[in-house]
This record gives C-alpha cells, structure tokens and sequence, in this order.
C-alpha cells in the first residue's frame, strides 16, 4: 500500500494516492491524487464524465477504487459504504436527490441518522436537525412532506441531512443548479461559514463564476487524470482550457427566420394542486411561433413544473385551452397529446429516461409505432439498432455500446440521448426544462445548438430555464413567470437586471 507523504505539519483530513476505477473497458480514473484540508472550500472541476462523479462515489463509500489508497488524517481507511464515510464524518448531497417523496422531512432525516435497528431516539434527531438548521441560517418544518417541496427546499433538506449525517466534510454536488440567483449568494455564504467552522467542504461545480468567487483550491479532472490541483487562482479561461483541453466554442447564434404560424397557445389557462384548492398558474396566455424560441424566466418554485406538465397533459387545467398546430389538448387524448411535443424535462433521471434499460431501448420509446422501425407493428431489431446508432453519432452520444444500461452513462451523455430522441424526431414544438441543468461547458453549448438548429428549421421552443444569463443568451423574446402568472418583457429591448427584478416580483426600472 502507498504511504502519504510525511512532509506536511499535520495530517491532512482525507488524503487520496494512485486511486484508478475501470468499468469494462473505461477507465474512469487514471492514477489520481489528492489531498482534502480541513477549513477550505475545495473545488472539483472537469467536464461531464471526466470523472469527478465516481471520484466522488469512491470518497461517500457507493463505490471501490480498484487501486489506491484513502487516508484519513494520516491513517489507512476502506471507506466501504456511506455509514462507513459517515463514521469519518463525511456527508455529501447527491445532484439528484436522494429522498423519499412520501416521507416527512424529520423522516428523511432520520431514516439517515438512524444507523441499524433499535428504537429511533426522536430527541436526538431533533436536535441534531436543530444544530445543523442554525449552522445554516434556515428553518425547516419537520413535518412536511418532501413530495410537496420544491426542488431548492428539497436541496435544503439533503444539505442538512447530510451535515447531520457528517460533519467534517460536505461534499456539495452541483448545489447552486436548482437555486433561485438570490439563494446562490446565501448558499456560498454558508459554504464559507463552515469552512470558517473548520469544516471541508467539497464543491462541485460548473459555474465558474462561483468556484472563482468561492473556493480556495481547485482539482481539474479531464479524461479522469488530475491535470491540476492547486490554488483556485487560475481565470476562466485557464481552467476551461484545463476541464476541456482544448478551445470550447460558443454558441453561433443566427438570427432567426421569418416568425412563422402559431405553433403552441395558452389561452387563460388555470392551473390548480391535486385538492383544487390552491392556484399553481393563473390566466396563462401566450403564443409560440414556428421559427422562434420564447424563453420563460423564472425563479424555481413559481410555477415552472405546473407549466410544463400542463403543456404535455401531465397534469389537466382547470380553465382555459392549450392549442397545438390548431388542434385543442380537450380533442385529443392524452398519451397522444404528449406525442406531438418534443419534450426534455428538468430530471433527466426521474422524468427523461428509464436508468435500468438500454440505451437502445431510451432511444426508441417514442419510435417504437414508427411505420420504418417497426412495420405493420412488428418490431425489427436490426432498423431499430441502426436508427439507434445514427443518432448516437448525431448528437454525440460517448457509449461504446448502446445495449449498455443508461445509467452508466456520464450525466451529459445522458443528457444527449434525451435530446436525441426528442429533437431528434424533428416535431414542430419542443418544450425544454432547464434543458443545461448540471452541464459543462461543451455540453451547454451542445444543447443550445441543437435547439438553435431546430428554430432554424422551422420549430418554435418554449425555453423554460432558470439560469437568466442562458436564458437571454438564446432567447427570441422572454416572459417572466412569478408566482404562477406569466409577464410579458420587451426583450431585447431591456436590460437583464429588469427581468431579474421581475424574477423576484419587483417592477422593472
């Protein structure tokens, strides 16, 4: 087993040496290094499936290096499984959620504190919830169930589960992506409040902007060799080039065609909660062009969601029509109504792919009445396979075999398959949901081509996003949503900082 270095006055709080990962054929790690200090903020940065995932899986016990070594202030560790990294005081919060929807908050956190069988000592939880809650500055209603949090609370809750859980090390796994642009400064100042406590916090992140402002030290993964470990000094650019390795282009934005015919409209729509007693949207109207990409602004948790899965017959309005190429959503039935939509959701996990099947079968599920692939409803393989595989050369799909389980696929790569199945069948209308969330770089750009591609093309987008600088980097025109009632801009013919103010339910200037 390799020894760690002796040189430093004390030992480090968790140090990695020659840690490699394979699976199958991949190497996901190469040889790397790394040591993580008590009382700083640690970025990790690289591109999607540079590895940073499984490095971080390896440190939270969910995975095994198959060489290296883990040493946790100076002495050998096997971190085995999560109570394991627990015992070392480590906590993480996963991108996507780790959270039983039907459970209490005070239930989601016990169930992580609680560690094998024996009566659930509820004082002790409450407090342990009460200490962590006032190290962050939040409140919390303990009884509350998660399934009706929205996505920044739910953060919340797996922020603070994870502090009760671990409390020397936080590994924060793209924590700003779900946050409103007012809660990503309170949530970097608490990031600094617990480094100040001498707490390590690991922050993964692809928004430079943040890692810069925030952290201390940076390690840069690409291809899963470490090509940087060091002060987080470096500008933008430097560490672009050191996640990509290589220039990363911007988005060609073209001007857009002639405005077409009204693809999509809302007319008056309302838009209640399951009960029907509290409004989630209130008269929404708008019109989607052919040619055009209407961007909706948004702070997460005024409406987002309800609009979406109202557009697709996810969820039924209460008031008002939904009109798509002339023919309305009340005409049509629902699993049909859905069809005629590109949609990219928000979790790509939960609502964009089946994680245990095929990349194949992802690829297909909306092909599979397609007269091509599967004539007189008989299905063939081979068609199936090579229409597959086009489109992972497409949209640049990085999975050696598309019969390998989705899951397996990096988080940007995953994103990809989604857009290949849903552009990629060429409809008159997409409706994207924080089509970036998670991405980097490359992969954002990717994206937003794909959907400049397709307004050229004749398609008109409705962009529901919540990262505004994205937004009104591709946008057409822009409506603001708060609260569930949906404003017109003069975009752009305004500034940024009026929309955000609209974002926030203030009156622009």
């Amino acid at each position: 087993m390799p020894h760690p270095p002796t040189n430093t006055p004390s030992p480090a709080l968790l140090q990695l040496t020659g840690i490699g990962k394979r699976f199958g054929s991949v190497q996901a790690l190469h040889d790397v290094s790394m040591t993580i200090n008590s009382g700083v903020v640690h970025g990790v940065l690289g591109a999607n499936g540079a590895g940073k995932s499984t490095l971080m899986n390896i440190l939270f016990g969910l995975l095994q290096p198959d060489s290296g070594a883990l040493y946790a202030r100076g002495k050998p560790v096997r971190i085995v499984s999560p109570w394991a990294a627990a015992r070392l005081g480590i906590g993480m919060v996963h991108q996507h959620f780790m959270l039983s929807p039907q459970l209490t908050i005070f239930e989601n956190i016990a169930l992580a504190v609680q560690r094998g069988p024996g009566f659930l000592k509820s004082r002790y939880v409450a407090k342990l919830i009460a200490e962590s809650c006032d190290r962050m500055g939040w409140k919390l209603n303990l009884g509350a169930k998660v399934e009706k949090l929205d996505v920044g609370q739910q953060q919340r809750v797996e922020i603070i589960k994870a502090l009760c859980t671990g409390g020397q090390m936080l590994i924060l796994d793209e924590p700003t992506a779900v946050l409103a642009p007012q809660e990503v400064q309170a949530l970097l100042q608490s990031m600094r409040l617990l480094a100040k406590q001498n707490m390590a916090v690991v922050f993964i992140s692809h928004k430079l902007a943040e890692v810069t402002q925030i952290c201390q030290k940076l390690s840069i993964l690409q291809k899963g060799r470490l090509v940087y470990d060091g002060a987080a000094t470096l500008d933008h650019h430097t560490i672009t080039q050191y996640m990509m390795g290589s220039e990363v282009g911007v988005v060609a934005r073209s001007s857009p065609p002639s405005r077409g015919p009204v693809r999509l409209r809302a007319a008056n729509m309302r838009v209640t909660d399951s009960a029907d007693t509290r409004p989630l949207l209130t008269d929404i109207s708008f019109d989607l062009n052919a040619g055009e990409i209407l961007g909706i602004a948004g702070v997460d948790g005024n409406g987002q969601g309800a609009l979406f899965a109202t557009l697709l017959a996810l969820r039924l309005p209460a008031a008002g029509e939904i009109v798509l190429n002339g023919i309305s959503q009340k005409q049509m039935p629902r699993h049909l109504w859905a069809r005629q939509f590109a949609a990219i959701p928000d979790d790509r996990q939960a609502w964009g792919l089946a994680m245990a099947l095929p990349v194949l079968t992802n690829l297909l599920l909306k092909g599979y009445d397609d007269a091509n692939l599967s004539p007189h409803h008989w299905i063939r393989p081979r068609r199936w396979r090579t229409h597959a595989d086009n489109l992972l050369r497409r949209f640049n799909v990085r999975s050696q075999d598309a019969s390998r389980p989705v899951w397996q696929l990096s988080g940007g790569n995953q994103q990809k398959a989604v857009l290949a199945r849903e552009v990629g069948r060429g409809h008159d209308v997409i409706v994207a949901f924080n089509p970036t969330r998670g991405l980097d770089v490359q992969a954002t750009t990717f994206v937003f081509d794909q959907l400049l591609q397709a307004r050229q093309a004749g398609a008109g987008v409705l962009l529901i996003n919540s990262d505004l600088d994205e937004l009104l980097a591709i946008s057409d025109r822009v409506m603001v949503l708060y609260d569930g009632k949906l404003s017109a801009t003069p975009w752009p013919h305004c500034s940024r900082e009026d929309i955000g103010r609209m974002m926030i339910g203030a009156k622009p200037s």
